[in-house]
């Protein structure tokens, strides 16, 4: 299915995609756009049933969420990618890179969870608000130890939406992990 989405930032950057949250649309990375513009092309999209992206009869499941994400990276012809994703879009993220490692590089997943157990190829970083009674820091540190690079942190202050209320914590520390080893 072919979601909504907006390219912005380097046309000759690493392509970094950003899923948002269950009832969220792509403007809830406005506060970490313009650092992540400095550094990455960037992909933002509505998750199907958000904003502008098509609503098709449900229920949807992650694997529909994950193929929508490899249509729109085979639609914007790349390759490979970074991938950010928050709470429901992280579920995506983990499972884009259980199902198709292939096709991402790093993967960076915030405030939230997974019954799934990633493989350990490739570099994750996990970040969990402080305060998110969703998605507490356990389950982030959980995901971050099933791969070989895991790393988590912990924002303080924050809750289930670390991005929208800590961008000065959470834009650097995904710059940073998404640039590492001149990635």
């Amino acid at each position: 299915m072919k979601v909504a989405s907006r390219v912005s930032g380097r046309r000759d950057g690493p392509t970094v995609v950003l899923a948002n949250s269950m009832g969220a649309t792509w403007e809830m990375w406005d506060a970490n756009l313009a650092s992540l513009e400095q550094h990455f092309r960037v992909v933002r999209f509505d998750t199907r049933g958000h904003g502008r992206s098509p609503v098709p009869p449900g229920p949807y499941t992650i694997d529909d969420l994950t193929d929508d994400a490899v249509d729109l990276l085979d639609e914007l012809g790349v390759e490979r990618a970074h991938f950010v994703g928050l709470s429901l879009g992280g579920m995506t993220g983990l499972r884009l890179a259980a199902r198709n490692p292939e096709r991402l590089d790093r993967l960076v997943v915030l405030c939230t969870g997974a019954r799934l157990d990633p493989l350990p190829a490739w570099s994750e970083l996990a970040i969990a608000g402080a305060e998110d009674p969703a998605t507490p820091p356990w389950q982030l540190e959980r995901i971050a130890g099933t791969v070989a690079d895991g790393k988590l942190l912990v924002v303080p202050e924050a809750a289930h939406l670390a991005s929208a209320e800590r961008p000065d914590v959470v834009t650097p520390a995904v710059i940073v992990h998404l640039l590492e080893d001149g990635s």
